[in-house]
């Protein structure tokens, strides 16, 4: 049997992990997303076999195409998702009887998630998008001795709910909650 270790079977590899359940879909887009974004930086050569690629001379031109698109926080989470994605590729590529898919990914990751306070900031997203978020009635927002739970509507028929608001959000707690947020988006 000829394995590849190229982009393309990575792409492919994802999509076989998605169509088995072997992942949460959360976790398998983010690497997904995350993966895509880095190896799009390199050259057809480069895509034949990412065991030749140097992830980290990789990942920084990413970071120098970005430019200032991504802060800080977010490269970290999305050079994490993109080294887990690889792991989990060569990992099947090793020993495909006994592969396991990680669900949880990079505990780092898991944990800036799990801290991460969620922002009444993310209404303010609309002065950039098309598509405006609309505030929710103040009645919508219940309060709770954990904190507020916010409904943000964010398109038609689609509302998320923010737990654990505190009342007390600073800005810098704000702005990482929209960094952790940017960090899930699919263009």
């Amino acid at each position: 049997m000829n394995i590849s270790y190229s982009a393309n079977d990575l792409e492919a590899f994802l999509v076989w992990v998605g169509s088995k359940n072997l992942m949460k879909i959360e976790t398998l887009n983010s690497l997904r997303v995350a993966s895509g974004k880095v190896l799009a930086v390199l050259d057809e050569a480069e895509r034949h076999d990412l065991r030749q690629i140097d992830r980290e001379q990789v990942f920084a031109r990413f970071q120098n195409a970005a430019g200032s698109t991504y802060n800080p926080s977010s490269l970290n989470v999305y050079r994490s998702r993109f080294n887990t994605a690889l792991d989990q590729f060569t990992n099947f590529h090793g020993d495909r009887s006994s592969y396991k898919a990680s669900n949880g990914g990079n505990k780092s990751v898991e944990k800036a998630v799990k801290k991460a306070k969620p922002s009444a900031q993310v209404l303010d997203a609309s002065a950039s998008n098309p598509h405006p978020v609309v505030s929710p009635p103040l009645g919508a927002i219940s309060s709770a001795a954990e904190g507020l739970t916010l409904p943000i509507p964010i398109r038609p028929g689609v509302i998320v709910k923010i737990f654990g608001l505190p009342s007390d959000l600073s800005v810098s707690e704000a702005k990482k909650v929209c960094a952790v947020i940017s960090a899930y988006a699919v263009e």
